[in-house]
């Protein structure tokens, strides 16, 4: 075995296959995020706040039926558009399994999942659940299994983290509740919400 010409080539430094590791995971993501949660770039409209959403066209707002609360936005979130809150950039060890990648900036994708999941998902997220971290794009949220009364809620928190040309990466990850259910709302979420955004 040991004579195998595999086994005579050259060995890697720990620090030559982290560096590999990273840059084969930043080729899988680049190629990701074309398929994954692409959105269209378009303005909304000239007198919307700000004079646009960047990143998300006005066909996405229609279709989910969030155009007028886009308008307001200030007023259910006073601070969602703070200065002071803090953009993280996304790892590159992260699991590609927990995350989403969306050709958005940090700030729109935050914005644009405030505004649909509580409307999109209003039986299953309690509105006194749903909360946007004041220092970093966090958003926590529990989620209640309409569908089974026995079934346990999920504490679910949503992070953003700025990647490289302009991506945007959505990292799902459990608080609270049982894993596998967990699994289903992140399927659930990844279906209704970024496969539309394709």
């Amino acid at each position: 075995m040991m004579s195998h010409p595999y086994m005579q080539g050259p060995t890697y430094t720990n620090e030559q296959a982290v560096q590999s590791l990273h840059q084969r995971q930043q080729q899988y993501f680049a190629q990701q995020a074309v398929s994954i949660g692409q959105l269209d770039i378009n303005n909304v409209s000239s007198d919307s706040p700000q004079g646009s959403f960047r990143d998300v066209s006005l066909d996405v707002l229609e279709r989910f039926k969030i155009k007028d609360f886009y308008a307001e936005i200030e007023e259910a979130y006073p601070d969602i558009r703070s200065l002071l809150r803090e953009v993280v950039d996304y790892s590159k060890a992260r699991s590609g399994m927990k995350s989403v990648l969306t050709k958005s900036s940090v700030q729109d994708m935050f914005e644009f999942l405030a505004m649909v999941l509580p409307t999109e998902f209003a039986a299953q997220i309690e509105e006194e659940e749903f909360e946007l971290d004041d220092e970093e794009y966090i958003i926590n949220f529990t989620w209640e299994d309409t569908q089974s009364e026995e079934a346990d809620s999920v504490g679910i928190m949503l992070c953003l983290y700025r990647c490289e040309n302009g991506l945007c990466a959505v990292e799902f990850n459990r608080v609270t509740g049982d894993p596998m259910a967990f699994n289903k709302v992140k399927q659930t979420l990844k279906t209704k919400i970024f496969d539309v955004l394709k």
